[in-house]
């Protein structure tokens, strides 16, 4: 068993779920939080880096110059993003938080702690990117 499948059997024991979590066979794990933050956990074969993830939502049509630099803002130092990335997927326009985690070096406390850190981030910057008055990006 890979430390990437230990970690998520341990945060499925410290949430208490009465089956153990487990990866699908693309290596993926979606969990939902307050039904409203989804953070996708993916792992691979290779026993590389488990990459956590959370879409926040879409980059608008119009001016994204606003939208970006606020992101960029967020980045900085990882002040607002618990230590993880915020990014865009070229392909979707999907604003992405998004941290890896080097499975084999942390310890089941810290990677539920982490997760923490990262769900609380998702829901912050998810809230403020709703907030925003859309002429602010026109």
């Amino acid at each position: 068993m890979q430390s990437s499948d230990l970690l998520l059997s341990a945060l499925g024991r410290h949430a208490g779920l009465p089956e153990p979590l487990a990866f699908d066979e693309q290596g993926c794990a979606c969990l939902v939080f307050d039904g409203a933050v989804t953070v996708t956990l993916e792992t691979s074969q290779d026993t590389g880096p488990l990459h956590m993830y959370s879409v926040l939502g879409v980059l608008p049509d119009g001016n994204r110059e606003t939208l970006l630099m606020q992101l960029l803002n967020a980045n900085l130092f990882g002040a607002e993003t618990a230590g993880a990335t915020l990014a865009v997927d070229g392909q979707s326009d999907e604003i992405i938080l998004c941290r890896q985690v080097d499975a084999e070096e942390t310890s089941d406390g810290v990677f539920v702690s982490m997760l923490e850190q990262f769900v609380a981030a998702a829901e912050d910057l998810t809230a403020t990117l709703s907030k925003m008055d859309a002429n602010d990006l026109v």
